[in-house]
């Protein structure tokens, strides 16, 4: 018996510093992941296709100084000065990563605004919060176009993976300043994030996930809580369109469902792409991407 209990002590250490050691490698990777530059971004767009059209973009730079003092970097299209869709990008991209998705919304006639989170980009290099902080950026960055071009502006917001979850977590503060937001591949909360991607690279999710929640509470200063997007769309009355792919293997579909359920808006959308890799689904079929988006915005009034 005492055998038993030496050997189970073993393991049971064994396992338990393995999900230390695990927990610890993803949130570095998480909060402080290998950032593309934009050079890199772009260059894949160009491999890609994506920059046949955008030539006749006038991309003017803007920088945004949020409330306390950090610079975003961003440009502008100016298009229709009256409607606008400012796009968030994913993690680890920068504003050259929302590029695919800008040509539908400017043969609509929008303007286009493309920004840098934080840490991303041109910006200056610190860690990301996975949407707590970025969605604080979001609204003030929304206050400030609105303050340029003009209080009565029409506003939407389009972001892809965090970006997404960006702008859903954001919609707690902009109710009354943007027309719609179209969410592309985002998670329903960090802690469930943090649970499929122990799934994918197959490590037990208890303790792995608590271990986690340690680490970005006391190294990240990041809560669970703050990155809660399920929670956050639930009081959102705006319209609202999720698109996400079935074999997105980053950000798991089911993610994309649970945010289209828990949405409190009355003008709610959910496409399912099945044979599309994350944030691929304007990739995999572009017209029938195309087309769920105009249908949607002809549902808001545009």
């Amino acid at each position: 018996m005492k055998i038993f209990f030496t050997i189970f002590s073993i393991v049971l250490f064994l396992f338990l510093v393995f999900c230390f050691v695990s927990a610890m490698i993803m949130v570095k990777k998480i909060s402080e992941p290998n950032y593309k530059t934009r050079e890199e971004r772009n260059e894949t767009n160009r491999i890609d296709g994506f920059l046949v059209g955008t030539e006749r973009y006038l991309r003017e730079p803007i920088e945004f100084t949020m409330s306390d003092g950090y610079i975003i970097n961003g440009d502008i299209s100016l298009n229709n000065p009256k409607k606008f869709v400012i796009f968030c990008h994913g993690h680890a991209s920068n504003r050259e990563g929302s590029i695919k998705f800008t040509k539908i919304f400017y043969d609509l006639g929008y303007s286009l605004v493309l920004y840098d989170h934080r840490s991303h980009g041109d910006n200056k290099r610190g860690h990301l919060t996975m949407g707590s902080q970025e969605s604080k950026d979001l609204y003030e960055i929304i206050k400030i176009i609105k303050e340029k071009y003009g209080k009565d502006i029409e506003i939407g917001v389009f972001g892809y993976s965090m970006g997404a979850a960006t702008a859903c977590l954001a919609s707690v503060y902009y109710q009354d300043d943007v027309r719609f937001i179209i969410s592309d591949c985002a998670y329903s909360s960090l802690a469930f994030e943090c649970q499929n991607q122990c799934i994918v690279h197959k490590i037990p999710f208890i303790p792995t996930i608590l271990f986690m929640r340690l680490f970005f509470k006391i190294k990240y200063h990041i809560s669970f809580k703050d990155c809660n997007v399920k929670k956050a769309i639930e009081a959102n009355k705006l319209p609202i369109c999720f698109f996400h792919g079935g074999k997105d293997r980053t950000v798991f579909a089911s993610n994309s469902k649970r945010l289209f359920e828990a949405s409190g808006s009355k003008i709610k959308e959910y496409y399912y792409f099945e044979n599309a890799g994350h944030s691929r689904c304007i990739e995999v079929e572009p017209e029938s991407y195309k087309e769920k988006l105009k249908d949607f915005l002809r549902e808001v009034g545009d």
